[in-house]
């Protein structure tokens, strides 16, 4: 059986995981503004949001390797 802690647990891990990959990537680029408060709410959001997207942009993107291209 799953526990909540454990669930809670690895989606802490994950987003931390993803907001350090996220924030490197964002300080490295020269064309983002750093004093923008919009880019700094779009990294939370997306940080908080990534232990769902990610899975799901997976198994799409492992869908379409076994298609056939037509």
């Amino acid at each position: 059986m799953v526990h909540v802690s454990h669930v809670l647990t690895a989606y802490l891990v994950l987003s931390a995981i993803a907001f350090t990959v996220y924030l490197s990537i964002f300080l490295k680029d020269p064309s983002t503004p750093k004093t923008d408060s919009l880019s700094w709410l779009v990294l939370i959001v997306a940080t908080l949001l990534s232990p769902i997207s990610l899975p799901i942009s997976l198994l799409k993107w492992l869908k379409s390797l076994r298609r056939p291209t037509e």
